[in-house]
């Protein structure tokens, strides 16, 4: 009984914590990361909020983070759905690589980027404090949409392609 109530009030505690502090709206911030390239070599810095006439689609994520696991087939169906109508990008934040090289090296990616943010610079410029999050960032470089957690509700999925496909 004592264990039940240790991992309640953990999971209590870090879902307090979790937050994004980034709203639709408000402006995205610019940060330049580097980008993964299919082999798992770094290829490029770019700015997150680049995306020609495009909606970009960010999945901030990580690999010891059992839901983010979970939610990445949702976010992959996005990529592979709207594919050509907005830009897809997983931002992965942990502190090694390799972790990410590792992670993604077994799965098809074609329809979206990797960055890496191993020092947290996005993580910090979006407020994000808990994954998985999802946000889109419109072609005006203005926040859309925020999600927090896991898209897995029919509204949610509804809502989120919305947010993908909105001009």
């Amino acid at each position: 009984m004592k264990a039940i109530l240790f991992f309640a009030a953990v999971f209590i505690v870090s879902s307090a914590q979790a937050k994004v502090t980034v709203k639709p709206g408000e402006p995205a911030p610019c940060v330049t990361i580097t980008q993964m390239d299919v082999k798992g070599e770094a290829s490029r810095s770019s700015c997150e909020t680049s995306v020609a006439g495009k909606n970009l689609v960010l999945e901030f994520f990580a690999t010891d983070c059992h839901w983010c696991v979970q939610n990445l087939p949702v976010f992959e169906g996005f990529a592979a759905k709207f594919k050509g109508r907005a830009s897809f990008r997983v931002v992965g934040e942990d502190k090694d690589p390799n972790l990410l090289r590792a992670f993604f090296g077994k799965r098809d990616f074609s329809n979206y980027e990797v960055a890496f943010d191993c020092e947290s610079k996005v993580y910090d410029a979006f407020g994000i404090r808990g994954t998985p999050t999802l946000i889109v960032i419109g072609p005006n470089k203005k926040v859309k949409y925020v999600h927090l957690g896991t898209v897995e509700s029919p509204a949610e999925i509804a809502e989120a392609e919305a947010a993908i496909v909105a001009p």
